[in-house]
């Protein structure tokens, strides 16, 4: 049986250390089929940056 998807979303503003701290938590999650989106207004330059590194699939 196949578990449906599920979609945390985190909205930030001015707020980097508490959001990547929620990232970090979310990171223990062993919910096999989740998604992450964080939404921001920040640059693509640091867009880019925040998508490395985490094991977990992460739109910004």
């Amino acid at each position: 049986m196949s578990v449906p998807l599920v979609h945390t979303l985190i909205v930030n503003y001015n707020a980097w250390p508490d959001t990547l701290a929620c990232l970090r938590a979310l990171e223990q999650l062993r919910y096999p089929n989740h998604r992450v989106l964080v939404l921001d207004n920040v640059p693509d330059n640091i867009a880019e940056t925040l998508r490395q590194g985490w094991r977990l699939p992460l739109s910004v």
